[in-house]
């Protein structure tokens, strides 16, 4: 899909985006996040395809657990990636924090590969989040030698 159909396909009012605003605040961190990981994960090569964005609607389908939110945020979805096409500097902010909370939690990263899967090919820039999310897990993950050794020593006395 290219990025002018992705505009056609959320053109809406002032008053009906303030009302997407206004019914989705009160949804939580938690939905919050999953919106910032979709929108990012969909737009992360610059091309919105129909797939992704269908995938997009099974994750919200599955994750929220009040079932007539769901076309509501699937809905705001579309409209942060209309914003994304008009300012991109929004879309470079969002991914900033999309990458925070997969440092906070690893297994958020299943949902971007998800959509990444999504086309059926992954692109080089869906390739590099994967290997920056990599990287990111063994840093924060790995024990040095000096603490496994410690560790054992202390086990044993």
């Amino acid at each position: 899909m290219s990025d002018k159909n992705c505009c056609e396909i959320y053109k809406s009012s002032l008053l009906h985006r303030l009302l997407i605003y206004w019914e989705s605040r009160d949804l939580g961190v938690k939905v919050d996040r999953l919106i910032t990981l979709l929108c990012v994960s969909i737009f992360f090569d610059k091309a919105i395809y129909p797939e992704e964005l269908d995938v997009a609607k099974e994750v919200l389908a599955n994750e929220i657990k009040d079932k007539n939110k769901t076309e509501l945020l699937f809905e705001k979805i579309k409209l942060r990636l209309s914003e994304y096409i008009k300012n991109y500097d929004i879309y470079l902010h969002d991914r900033d924090l999309a990458f925070a909370y997969i440092r906070e939690d690893v297994q958020l990263y299943r949902i971007m590969k998800d959509v990444f899967e999504a086309e059926g090919v992954i692109s080089d820039e869906e390739m590099l989040a994967e290997s920056v999310v990599k990287k990111e897990y063994d840093k924060n993950y790995k024990l040095e030698e000096s603490e496994v050794f410690h560790t054992k020593e202390r086990r044993w006395k």
